[in-house]
């Protein structure tokens, strides 16, 4: 699928261009070829963790870890307001 028109048009307002960005579902070759693999929230977390190898799970990495232990999710903003994609 490609990016949400509201996040091409605040990218674009910053220099990036997501145009031809598309997203795919999280493969097992993926935990072998990258480095980092970021979540946002909780529930995602769970479930790359679930799929991830087990000498691989130290690559799974959530984007609102404040180094304290504690997660904050991030509100996914696809059913939510432009606002919610500028935050």
């Amino acid at each position: 699928n490609s990016a949400d028109r509201r996040m091409i048009r605040l990218a674009s307002e910053r220099g990036l261009d997501l145009k031809m960005h598309r997203a795919r579902q999280l493969s097992r070759q993926d935990f072998e070829e990258f480095d980092l693999i970021i979540v946002m929230d909780r529930e995602i977390e769970r479930t790359v963790l679930k799929r991830a190898p087990d000498t691989m799970r130290h690559k799974v990495k959530h984007i609102a870890d404040c180094g304290d232990g504690k997660h904050r999710d991030l509100e996914d903003p696809y059913h939510s307001n432009d606002k919610a994609f500028q935050d």
